[in-house]
């Protein structure tokens, strides 16, 4: 008897939250270009060249050579605000491309002729909780980025980085 009242109390207070309470989708926000994984794997290391790289990636937001430093804008993020998913600025960063060249290391000596070719991809989105006494902000961030090491020599692709 006891277990039926407590669930009946439960469902009404669900109801009464229920009827005093507002979910709303944050709005979607998306920067930087396309890199789901079925474009990306249009790039065929050894294959694939420059003009078909930017024609499957768009522009890239930084090239590099070995040893520079380059300022790259980050990607902003979504964050909670009291009960509100904001979209946070980000801010222009200084890089060295040594750590852009370093996947490419391993596998190859890297060259003067080399670049390093640097894409990025953000999208965030969330939801804003209005309830009867609270307010709830629940956002989420997803970033994605790519680095193709290019022979400028040949205009080749010798070799891509996903993260």
């Amino acid at each position: 008897m006891i277990a039926a009242v407590a669930t009946r109390g439960a469902g009404a207070a669900l109801a009464l939250l229920s009827a005093t309470a507002c979910v709303f989708p944050a709005v979607p926000h998306r920067t930087g270009h396309a890199l789901d994984a079925e474009t990306v794997s249009g790039v065929r290391p050894g294959r694939t060249t420059k003009r078909e790289l930017f024609a499957l990636l768009g522009p890239p937001w930084a090239i590099a050579a070995p040893g520079e430093v380059v300022a790259i804008e980050s990607p902003v993020a979504m964050a909670g605000d009291g009960a509100m998913c904001q979209v946070r600025p980000g801010g222009i960063y200084r890089i060295s491309t040594e750590a852009w060249f370093e996947p490419f290391v391993a596998r190859r000596p890297i060259r003067d002729d080399h670049r390093v070719y640097y894409w990025y991809s953000w999208s965030a989105g969330g939801w804003n909780w209005y309830l009867l006494l609270a307010l709830y902000a629940s956002c989420g961030n997803g970033v994605r980025e790519v680095w193709a090491l290019v022979d400028e020599a040949t205009g080749t692709v010798e070799d891509l980085a996903v993260r």
